[in-house]
């Protein structure tokens, strides 16, 4: 199966709570040589807009798959040659201890919840897979999501309560 794009973006649904949404590229007349811009602003008009995924809600979106049985691959930081090279180091083992046994998320994830509250990091891009057929997604802090369409379908259903639980929250 072919990997797509796809955008996260939210709107305000019944009255003013906001509510994301799963918008594919190719279904949004997004192509090779499609001015993205103009479907962006198409949607815009229709009431979407962008979402900036966080260090704080992917650690939740991460929490929640893990919880689902999917697999955190990587955590890619913005920047990462401003980061201290002690820290790259304890978020690679975070990830490998994390990708190796789920248990460990909720036993160390204070480490990033430390590393956010000194904000000396963003997190730009994490990939997670499935855990039975191993089939991988990427979603970045703009809320950009690659990987097989039906594998972002089954990712989207379930963090999409937490997104909008952070959204109507902030």
């Amino acid at each position: 199966m072919a990997e797509v794009y796809a955008k996260i973006l939210k709107r305000f649904e019944d009255g003013d709570d906001l509510s994301s949404s799963i918008h594919f590229f190719e279904d949004q007349g997004f192509s090779k040589g499609t001015d993205y811009f103009n479907v962006m602003e198409r949607l815009s008009s229709q009431g979407y807009s962008q979402i900036i995924v966080n260090s704080e809600l992917i650690i939740s979106i991460v929490g929640c798959m893990i919880k689902n049985n999917w697999i955190l691959f990587d955590i890619e930081l913005d920047d990462p040659e401003m980061i201290d090279e002690t820290v790259k180091n304890q978020i690679q083992l975070f990830t490998e201890n994390v990708r190796t046994n789920s248990g460990n998320f909720e036993k160390s994830v204070g480490f990033l919840d430390w590393v956010l509250e000194r904000e000396s990091i963003l997190i730009s891009k994490i990939s997670l897979a499935t855990a039975d057929t191993k089939k991988r997604i990427f979603i970045t802090r703009t809320g950009l999501v690659y990987g097989e369409k039906q594998v972002i379908e089954t990712c989207f259903i379930l963090i999409k309560q937490i997104i909008d639980g952070y959204l109507d929250a902030t």
